[in-house]
């Protein structure tokens, strides 16, 4: 049987390739191949132009769709150092150095979010007395900045801002509170009334439960390190003597002696954030008759009448049974069956009518409300320090009319439970 021939179809020269069509622009008109080339050489510039210009951002190269991603800028303005402050008043002395009101200088070369002006509380530490102390106690020296570092931020806490040093001394720069301490609200308006008194104990139990939540105990806790902010709300401040709980079993006579709580000199079980709560009580009570609970001349007779639990509610102050059942709670010579350690304080009937999340969020209305007092603006009653005791802080000089007058200190008397008789007992 004969096979058909296979039929085979012949290309030429010109199908051996795809067909070509010139180019042509949107109206249809062919474009010249040197018009084509020029194009096609621009394109190849701008391309080689984005790739050499494209940023690597979070490890991918910011080009996209043919649009170069600008290189990320630092809107934020650097740092503040210490020749960007400046001394304009002092406000006082904490535990282990002066506390200094400063204002924050215009900068040589200004940034839009700089704010001149800006007022920060500094403690000032000596370096001197900072190496001594750390040869005793070497875990105590950062305890304050460690402290407020390792927390979260919180309205009840006076917060870190900066920290600094020069030849002669170290710095911390602290929130600036500026309408005055807890002390001075009972000592010039006290004795409080229940209601009043409520309030600020109120803020006292948040401020601690938010501390000792974060495993951190203040260990001196009195009204002279309650700080009254301008919405009428407290924030604890001076956090020289705080330390972790952790550390609960090496302590020993620390804090302020009418404060301290008896596990503190004596041998207990138990020791840790009671001392706080035992602090607590003796604040309601002095917030309630403007006198401490266990009072005596010298730190030892402080000691023997808190160790005989030896106090007395004044006869011409009326205090109810529920008030005084929490204070005795409070007060509780045993750590272990201390209230606010064996069982919340919230839980008191004292407290009872109080919404804790609405006190949390500061929503009361505070029974004061010092609003904001600009300090800078106001008469000095403590000299400035000298500039040769801080070098590397500028100190300015007040207003003729602002200026300390030293009059303020003649003829004025310590009252009981101040200052004075509370110094503090250095940490151990």
């Amino acid at each position: 049987m004969r096979l058909p021939t296979p039929v085979t179809t012949k290309r030429t020269s010109k199908q051996s390739g795809p067909t070509k069509h010139p180019a042509r622009d949107a109206r249809g008109k062919v474009i010249s191949k040197n018009a084509v080339d020029d194009i096609k050489k621009s394109m190849k510039q701008s391309k080689q132009s984005l790739v050499r210009e494209r940023v690597k951002f979070h490890g991918f190269y910011g080009y996209y769709k043919g649009q170069v991603v600008p290189t990320p800028e630092e809107v934020r303005p650097t740092p503040l150092s210490l020749r960007d402050l400046e001394c304009v008043r002092k406000l006082g002395r904490g535990a282990y150095g002066s506390v200094l009101l400063v204002r924050v200088r215009p900068r040589q070369e200004p940034h839009p979010m700089d704010r001149p002006g800006s007022l920060f509380a500094m403690k000032v530490l000596r370096k001197d007395d900072m190496q001594n102390f750390d040869q005793h106690s070497p875990s105590d020296t950062d305890a304050e900045r460690g402290s407020l570092c390792n927390l979260p931020w919180s309205p009840w806490v006076n917060g870190v801002a900066g920290a600094f040093h020069d030849s002669l001394n170290l710095y911390l720069m602290l929130e600036c509170i500026p309408s005055g301490v807890l002390h001075d609200v009972i000592y010039n308006h006290g004795p409080l009334d229940a209601a009043v008194a409520r309030f600020y104990f109120a803020n006292i139990v948040c401020a601690l439960k938010f501390l000792h939540s974060n495993g951190i105990v203040h260990r001196d806790v009195k009204p002279a390190n309650i700080l009254i902010k301008p919405d009428g709300y407290i924030t604890l401040v001076d956090f020289g003597l705080s330390k972790p709980e952790t550390d609960a079993q090496t302590w020993s006579m620390v804090g302020t002696p009418v404060y301290m709580a008896p596990e503190l000199y004596s041998a207990q079980s138990g020791i840790g954030r009671g001392v706080d709560w035992f602090a607590s009580g003796v604040v309601l009570y002095e917030m309630i008759t403007k006198r401490v609970p266990f009072y005596g001349k010298e730190e030892e007779h402080i000691h023997l009448r808190i160790a005989a639990k030896k106090y007395k509610w004044p006869k011409d102050i009326r205090v109810g049974k529920s008030l005084k059942s929490l204070v005795a709670g409070l007060l509780t010579h045993e750590a272990e069956n201390r209230l606010g350690v064996a069982e919340p304080v919230t839980n008191h009937a004292w407290l009872s009518g109080i919404d804790w999340k609405k006190m949390n969020g500061h929503r009361y209305i505070a029974p004061w409300i010092p609003g904001d007092v600009h300090l800078s603006h106001t008469w000095q009653e403590r000299s400035l320090p000298a500039q040769d005791t801080v070098p590397g802080l500028r100190v300015v000089a007040p207003p003729e009319h602002l200026k300390n007058d030293h009059r303020l200190s003649q003829g004025k008397k310590v009252q009981q439970g101040s200052q004075a008789d509370n110094a503090p007992v250095g940490p151990s």
